[in-house]
């Protein structure tokens, strides 16, 4: 698990539809996806606050990568 770090609340864009989103991300916390209120997509959140549409697959080896399994 990765120490205590960054926490943010943020607005985010979905990339899928652009529908905008709170969302808070703490990369410490293993809090890096959000579902979008609109079109119910998981998205990765990068640190540079940018997302990508991910499926279930691809989202826990992104958290793995992380260290959050």
């Amino acid at each position: 698990m990765n120490s205590m770090g960054d926490r943010y609340t943020i607005q985010i864009k979905c990339a899928n539809c652009g529908e905008e989103n709170e969302h808070w991300h703490a990369e410490s916390s293993c809090n890096m996806d959000f579902v979008c209120s609109k079109c119910k997509k998981t998205n990765w959140v990068y640190m540079g606050f940018t997302s990508k549409i991910v499926d279930e697959k691809e989202l826990k080896e992104l958290y793995k990568d992380f260290g959050c399994e």
